[in-house]
């Protein structure tokens, strides 16, 4: 039986991560309640990097413990077996990485859950209430996990759809918190920090961006999803290498290539960006 490769990984540096609202409090609550927390929020607005970012500041706190952070990118392969481990043909149990945290605590980060299969979410349910215990049946045992245990799932409430969405009764086991894209003058300090840009270039990348978003929400484009700061990220490292390298680029080439032609394919909204672009 396959099981899914991971790394028992720490992380040692602290991630780069600039709150929007009162999300790390609010997280940071949740986990002394020994509660579960969901990051609902659009791609590309920080979910993982604040998962990451928080089981550093946890870590931080006992630093002669190892506080592990496993991150699992869920798609509709991923099993209930990927997650617990099995019996190998060696005949030994071969743990997964949801087993061995509950066995040692740490943060388990199921990206994208609504993408895993049903028996992923089921497997989840008595670990993410008040009885906090994973059955192991193939093993006949019980596990009970260390205070330090915590389960992190992400989604993209844009992409749910009937057979692809979390039941409430689901949904209610944990802290939810809704996530979003910071507003520009805080856009443009994270893709400055995060590349080291000029803050006029990220400026015109972020400027951009609102302008696709606003587009979005007003109809002005059929788009299932806005420009995501992820985007504006790549959007500035390459515009350094196009510096660094003397390729020929100019802002309007590289913002196409990085941020408009990802988006869409569609002509008629390219048309509408198209002309956003052209007032950079």
């Amino acid at each position: 039986m396959a099981v899914i490769k991971y790394k028992d990984f720490t992380i040692k540096e602290k991630p780069y991560y600039e709150p929007v609202g009162k999300e790390i409090q609010l997280f940071e609550a949740a986990y002394d309640s020994k509660r579960p927390v969901a990051l609902v929020g659009p791609t590309g607005c920080g979910k993982t990097q604040l998962a990451s970012f928080m089981a550093y500041s946890i870590a931080s706190r006992n630093k002669e413990k190892k506080f592990p952070y496993i991150e699992i990118p869920c798609n509709e392969d991923v099993t209930e077996r990927h997650l617990l481990g099995g019996m190998g043909v060696d005949g030994k149990w071969h743990p997964g990485p949801l087993y061995t945290l509950a066995k040692t605590g740490g943060m388990l980060v199921l990206d994208e859950i609504v993408e895993a299969r049903k028996d992923v979410t089921v497997l989840l349910h008595p670990l993410t209430d008040d009885r906090r215990y994973l059955p192991v049946t193939r093993k006949g045992e019980v596990l009970t996990p260390p205070d330090d245990f915590m389960v992190v799932v992400c989604y993209n409430p844009g992409y749910q759809v009937r057979n692809k969405n979390l039941k409430p009764s689901t949904r209610q086991r944990f802290v939810t918190i809704e996530m979003d894209y910071p507003n520009a003058e805080l856009e443009t300090k994270i893709v400055v920090n995060k590349t080291n840009v000029d803050y006029e270039v990220a400026d015109k990348f972020v400027r951009f961006a609102n302008l696709i978003r606003e587009a979005r929400t007003t109809d002005m484009v059929q788009l299932q999803e806005g420009a995501s700061t992820r985007l504006l990220i790549m959007a500035s490292e390459l515009y350094l290498k196009n510096q660094e390298k003397n390729m020929g680029l100019s802002l309007e080439d590289i913002a196409r290539g990085t941020i408009l032609n990802p988006i869409t394919s569609e002509e008629t909204d390219r048309e509408v960006m198209s002309d956003f672009l052209s007032q950079l």
